[in-house]
């Protein structure tokens, strides 16, 4: 398998057809059953909790594939298909990121990013991680399996979703990239792996990292909030044009700020990698690891809200019509500012 040497041989791929017309949006461009859809494969206890080095998270990662491969997005230049593999540092080194490519159809050499990770903690027996709460870490009633369906099959499932609307209209001006990062429980180590070869950050024009979108906490109706929205302008654009095509719906401020204080979720999920390239990269996020279920067994499928994920993936559909034109481009990052 060869790894990615440079993140602009997606250029080759993207041969400029005739400018397609813009599609005009639906009023629900993401189906909930397709969101449900998604998370049950993914969070299944077939998957053994997704941990990086097990059948489990390679079982996950070949589904990925078989998503995009139905969609036609095209293998990324430089891989073996559309895996990255990358090294762990441990003899469970069957580590690899998903990646999948839609060209642009005017502006083929500026990248729109939508990512999310797949990896997830395994089950109390292959766990590595000491910090989980006792009352985390043993089970409950012979349930053993973290199944990680906030975290993040939520997240892949709403990429998932993206692709398959973004591939079905096919009228993106910029290159969309759809990646499935592992190794992000370990330390954001497949973001980290896949940027090291990287020799122009000014060509990714936006990452959005979806984290934990199928459950929120102790709210009436949840609203999704982008972290670190003070590094860009991002969270400002986004609101300004989900207000404008369907304030109805969303009202005028939809995507709320990053109120997670000493959590510091921006620094804790795959746009940091980015975001420390100057990129305007963001996860947009509606629970946190202050849900009790956080890095529980008790994350299963059945606790999310597919209603809720739906509507947070219309929302991003519309708000990111600008940014697939072409027509809209957030701030860069001052990366001396993140703290």
């Amino acid at each position: 398998m060869r790894y990615v040497r440079n993140l602009i041989l997606i250029f080759s791929l993207a041969i400029c057809g005739h400018i397609h017309a813009q599609t005009s949006l639906a009023a629900n461009p993401i189906n909930e059953d397709t969101v449900k859809y998604f998370v049950s494969v993914l969070s299944a206890d077939s998957m053994q909790g997704r941990i990086v080095g097990t059948e489990g998270n390679m079982k996950a990662a070949e589904f990925i594939v078989s998503e995009f491969k139905k969609a036609r997005l095209r293998p990324l230049a430089g891989n073996d298909g559309y895996y990255m593999p990358f090294d762990v540092g441990t003899k469970a080194n069957a580590a690899v990121n998903v990646m999948g490519v839609l060209p642009g159809k005017s502006k083929p050499e500026e990248i729109i990013i939508f990512c999310a990770h797949y990896d997830h903690i395994g089950t109390v027996a292959t766990n590595p991680y000491r910090d989980l709460p006792p009352n985390r870490a043993r089970g409950e009633k012979g349930d053993t399996i973290f199944n990680g369906a906030n975290d993040n099959a939520s997240g892949v499932s709403g990429v998932l979703a993206l692709m398959r609307y973004y591939a079905r209209v096919d009228t993106n001006a910029r290159t969309i990239l759809f990646i499935a990062f592992s190794g992000e429980e370990m330390g954001l180590l497949g973001s980290r792996a896949m940027l090291k070869n990287l020799t122009d950050p000014a060509n990714i024009k936006t990452v959005i990292n979806i984290e934990m979108i199928g459950r929120g906490v102790g709210v009436k109706r949840v609203q999704p909030f982008i972290t670190g929205d003070r590094y860009s302008d991002l969270r400002n654009l986004l609101n300004k044009e989900l207000s404008r095509l369907n304030r109805s719906r969303f009202g005028k401020y939809y995507f709320l700020t990053d109120n997670s204080g000493e959590e510091n979720l921006f620094r804790r999920s795959d746009n940091l990698p980015f975001a420390e390239l100057g990129i305007p990269a963001h996860t947009i996020m509606a629970g946190s690891p202050a849900d009790p279920l956080y890095h529980s067994v008790q994350d299963e499928a059945g606790t999310l809200n597919f209603n809720m994920m739906a509507e947070i993936l219309d929302a991003i559909i519309i708000s990111c019509q600008s940014l697939v034109n072409g027509t809209m481009t957030p701030s860069r990052i001052n990366p001396s500012r993140i703290d």
